[in-house]
């Protein structure tokens, strides 16, 4: 995983040097799961991160963002500001189907 600090002398490179040792870099940051911060004209452009660290990256958001729609639904139910899905699908012009029945030879739980 990502490390919580930059190191302010191996993690930040300029472009120049950036396109000079790209395989290098590429191989280190994806071995090491370190970082790149990518320096273009004296300021930070982009990063640089090994792919699996991105993606726990980008889980660990989807879960701090549904568990904020989760707390806000809950408090909503409790403060009965929740509305049944009929009377949402109703005021929004959506007609509801009845779930299909299971396939022959099916069970009825599948």
């Amino acid at each position: 995983m990502i490390s919580e600090n930059l190191d302010l002398e191996g993690d930040f490179i300029d472009l120049k040097t950036m396109r000079k040792n790209l395989n290098q870099i590429i191989d280190e940051v994806s071995k090491e799961h370190s970082q790149k911060v990518i320096i273009k004209n004296n300021k930070p452009a982009a990063i640089l991160v090994n792919v699996s660290d991105y993606q726990d990256l980008r889980n660990r958001l989807l879960a701090i963002e549904l568990q904020f729609a989760l707390q806000k639904t809950i408090k909503q139910i409790q403060d009965g500001e929740a509305i049944e899905l009929d009377e949402l699908a109703k005021e929004n012009g959506i007609e509801l189907s009845e779930p299909e029945t299971a396939q022959a030879g099916y069970p009825e739980e599948i």
